[in-house]
């Protein structure tokens, strides 16, 4: 059986300037089965240097639904990678959950400059 794929949140001001959330369009299309995390705390992050976004307190991702993981195989999705620490947040809630997750995987990485 394919692993559940576990879709990290789009920021609100990306879906609104796009239009749709990338990680929904990929599932759908990709006939997955889904479970969305949704942001808790500490909104925009998207400005913030590379130790603000690692070390921020604020960045916390909750799931909708904790008993639809426990035991379950997942695939951690996100749309853009810059960090990595949004990343890290959901493959902890998801494990926090009781999931077993199997990997993790993003659309789109920014590169590192400097």
């Amino acid at each position: 059986r394919a692993p559940l794929a576990v879709l990290v949140p789009a920021s609100r001001e990306g879906t609104r300037r796009r239009g749709f959330v990338p990680v929904r369009v990929l599932a759908r299309r990709a006939r997955l089965t889904t479970v969305e995390l949704r942001q808790a705390g500490g909104g925009q992050q998207k400005r913030l240097g590379r130790e603000e976004r690692l070390h921020r307190e604020a960045l916390r991702v909750r799931l909708r639904d904790e008993r639809a993981l426990d035991g379950t195989r997942v695939v951690v999705v996100d749309d853009v990678a810059t960090t990595g620490a949004t990343l890290r947040e959901a493959v902890a809630a998801a494990r926090d959950a009781g999931a077993h997750v199997v990997a993790a995987v993003v659309v789109a990485r920014v590169p590192r400059h400097g």
